[in-house]
């Protein structure tokens, strides 16, 4: 099936159309949703009509969700090798209080300051195996295009 519907981002990659109970979507995946991964599933030409998620995405997927579509787009990025990892938010979101509630004065204990600086290191090492992957995957992008710019 090829799309059906306008999409507004030239960043996005298409992955395919696809028929799910009654309704049909196109979907994407796109590096530069809040400088994460994502995949979209768009039902409309309307700009606001679609659905996104890569973390839904993902726990639909490998719950084996037939009927919801962001599990659908994420499978369809594992497919084709895209980059689809990240520090999910609610962890970064648990690490920041823990380390907020660990800075504080109360806490100023040496145990505490390095589980802080651990945790820190933590999240820096996932920011740069995602920085890794991207800058990978922007080479093979650019070399696909390269190549399809000068097959016309």
């Amino acid at each position: 099936m090829k799309k059906q519907f306008q999409h507004d981002c030239d960043r996005c990659i298409y992955l395919g159309t696809d028929q799910v109970n009654d309704d049909i979507f196109d979907m994407y995946w796109c590096a530069d949703f809040d400088h994460m991964p994502t995949v979209i599933c768009r039902f409309s030409d309307d700009p606001p009509d679609y659905s996104s998620g890569i973390e839904s995405g993902r726990r639909s997927y490998e719950n084996n969700e037939k009927d919801w579509p962001v599990g659908i787009a994420y499978g369809l990025a594992l497919k084709k090798g895209l980059p689809v990892n990240y520090i999910p938010g609610n962890l970064i979101h648990k690490l920041t209080e823990r380390i907020t509630e660990l800075r504080h004065p109360a806490y100023k204990e040496k145990n505490n300051r390095i589980e802080a600086l651990k945790m820190i290191r933590i999240m820096q090492d996932c920011q740069k195996q995602h920085d890794k992957e991207m800058e990978e995957f922007q080479k093979k992008q650019k070399l696909e295009y390269e190549r399809l710019f000068n097959e016309e």
